[in-house]
């Protein structure tokens, strides 16, 4: 039973440690949490033991980037076999946290040039008077540089350029399809590149991606293969018998895609279409940069920032100004910490910052799990307090004004009113409010003229964030009727019993009706008008009511003017006439035609 204690404490107290295996030039990357003190390294060979970081060791090896919090870091950008050994992260109590063991293996790659085109071999950090270049094919093997300077033979002179990033081999044709391996000062291998030459005619694009943009690469008829090649992977993609590990192909014959709807820096490799096994037909190398955008908000609106395509728990979202630096979310979890942490809301698709005002302008800059910036977004307050929008509605027109989720109320001001007609809380007591959050609109179906005014929208603070003027126009148009029908004048949602008709032409100008009731006059056609309460109807319409007819509101106010025109009754007797020539004239050919094959049989 003692030993078994003895064991469980042992496993407690035993540091956290992780396995790293990189090849070269690619970046380590070592979190150091706000309790780390330093950083100790041992070579692999034990020949070397300091301290490469503390409070008080500048490294002279990697850089520490990030301030104080989980989101600071220890970084070797390009790591060489020197960088091999034992990180261990020691606390306050010079006790030791994690370690990190670091093994550096030899990176390989395949690159496809055309025929005089520039191959180009990164040194990944490698001093420019360390690197040595030999290739090798099934015919011979050449040095081509040696610790930084070309190296005189028949066919490489004057075709290797060297600078302080990388090794070129200038014009290459088919005799250069090998394998050039680079190596270190000691000696060691650093990179295998495989160059093939594809043939001229072969289309060779490089694409420029911001993080979350749509990858869309054209696969003709005649692509059989496509293939994804990166600094770490070298694969089938898609063809005939394999289905895409990332992404679709979408579309047939010569409109057929592969698309990556949300690219990430995962993304970054050259798709290579082939032919046949020995046939290469295009290339398209992509690469991945972070997205920088501005977004311009009115204050109390919510800032949205999708993620384009990144899970949500490898999602982190950094806010920094003049005067803050702040992590709001970790892992696609609010910092449990963090000031107004319920105005932080993540989903699956965005991070949103709830009721913006101005101290929430600045950058947000969101990271993936490996602490690529993938999103940059630059945050402005947009003043529209004094903008006001002027609309202009014929009697009986729809209202609609769009509300905003910053919207919380919406007064209206005219010369005799100035009231809320809807609270964020209550049912509104004028109009309809439609739709949800973005898509939120205040509605009244029939305007009339109590509705003119200025309908102001207020925030979570009270503050005006817009308005808009309506003004109310009377409503004017040409009506036609036919003798004997009804000429039917609707009141748009003005009362009954307050509504007026007036009637008048050439001869006469008299009110047909008044306050809802019709008015008998000199005419006699008292019992021609029938009110309803959606209209007012003329019944058995003649020659005799052909005029202007003016619908007035209970204030006088002129609502809606007509004009109506007498028109002719639908005749349907040309129509026949017209229908039984055409039958007659194409019996008479049918008959012509029998007649005329009998003769000519004769």
């Amino acid at each position: 039973m003692l030993g078994l204690w003895i064991l469980l404490c042992a496993a407690f107290l035993t540091e956290s440690c992780a396995g790293e295996t990189l090849q070269h030039g690619r970046q380590l990357s070592i979190r150091l949490q706000d309790w780390i003190k330093k950083l100790d390294f041992t070579s692999l060979d034990k020949s070397l033991n300091y301290t490469i970081w503390s409070d008080s060791v500048t490294p002279h090896r990697g850089i520490v980037v990030g301030g104080r919090g989980n989101n600071r870091r220890f970084a070797i950008n390009s790591v060489n076999f020197d960088d091999q050994g034992t990180y261990t992260l020691l606390n306050f109590r010079n006790q030791v946290s994690s370690v990190t063991r670091l093994i550096v293996i030899s990176s390989t790659n395949t690159k496809y040039c055309v025929a005089d085109a520039t191959l180009s071999i990164s040194l990944d950090g490698l001093k420019k008077d360390e690197a040595t270049l030999r290739f090798s094919n099934q015919k011979q093997i050449l040095t081509l540089v040696q610790q930084g300077s070309p190296v005189w033979n028949l066919h490489y002179n004057k075709q290797i350029k060297v600078t302080n990033s990388s090794i070129q081999v200038v014009r290459v044709s088919e005799s250069d399809v090998g394998q050039y391996t680079l190596f270190d000062l000691r000696g060691r291998q650093t990179k295998v590149i495989t160059l093939k030459i594809i043939d001229a005619p072969v289309k060779v694009d490089n694409v420029q991606l911001q993080y979350g943009q749509k990858l869309r690469i054209k696969l003709p008829v005649q692509t059989k293969m496509l293939m994804f090649t990166s600094k770490s992977q070298n694969y089938t993609i898609w063809s005939s018998s394999v289905s895409p590990k990332r992404g679709n192909v979408a579309g047939r014959g010569d409109d057929r895609h592969f698309i990556i709807n949300y690219v990430n820096f995962d993304d970054e490799a050259a798709y290579t279409q082939w032919k046949s096994r020995d046939k290469v037909i295009a290339v398209t190398n992509v690469k991945i940069l972070c997205s920088i955008d501005t977004q311009n908000c009115v204050a109390g609106a919510t800032l949205s920032i999708s993620l384009d395509g990144l899970e949500k728990d490898k999602a982190s979202l950094r806010f920094s100004n003049q005067d803050k630096n702040l992590m709001l979310v970790q892992r696609g979890i609010p910092v449990w910490n963090l000031p107004e942490r319920e105005r932080i809301k993540v989903t699956s698709s965005s991070v949103s910052v709830l009721r913006v005002n101005d101290s929430d302008v600045g950058q947000y800059t969101l990271f993936d799990l490996q602490g690529r910036q993938a999103k940059v977004i630059m945050l402005k307050i947009k003043d529209t307090s004094n903008l006001t929008d002027r609309v202009e509605l014929q009697f009986g027109d729809t209202l609609s004004i769009k509300l905003p989720v910053e919207a919380e109320t919406l007064t209206f001001t005219s010369q005799s009113q100035n009231d809320t007609i809807w609270p964020s809380s209550a049912r509104p007591n004028r109009g309809n409010v439609k739709g949800l959050d973005d898509e939120r609109s205040f509605i009244i179906n029939t305007v009339n003229f109590d509705d003119q005014g200025t309908y102001i929208q207020r925030n979570h603070w009270n503050s005006r964030t817009y308005a808009t003027a309506v003004k109310v126009l009377s409503r004017r148009y040409t009506q036609d009727c036919a003798a004997g029908k009804t000429l039917s004048i609707s009141l748009n949602g003005l009362e009954k019993d307050q509504v007026s008709l007036r009637f008048s032409n050439k001869e006469v100008n008299h009110m047909l009706v008044e306050r809802g009731s019709p008015v008998g006059n000199l005419s006699g056609n008292y019992n021609q008008i029938n009110m309803n309460s959606s209209d007012i109807q003329v019944l058995k319409f003649s020659v005799l009511d052909v005029g202007q007819y003016t619908l007035l509101d209970g204030q006088g106010r002129e609502a809606k003017v007509i004009t109506a025109n007498l028109t002719e009754p639908l005749s349907w007797k040309p129509l026949f006439i017209t229908m039984g020539v055409i039958l007659l004239v194409g019996i008479c050919f049918y008959v012509g035609k029998k007649a005329w094959k009998r003769q000519k049989a004769v």
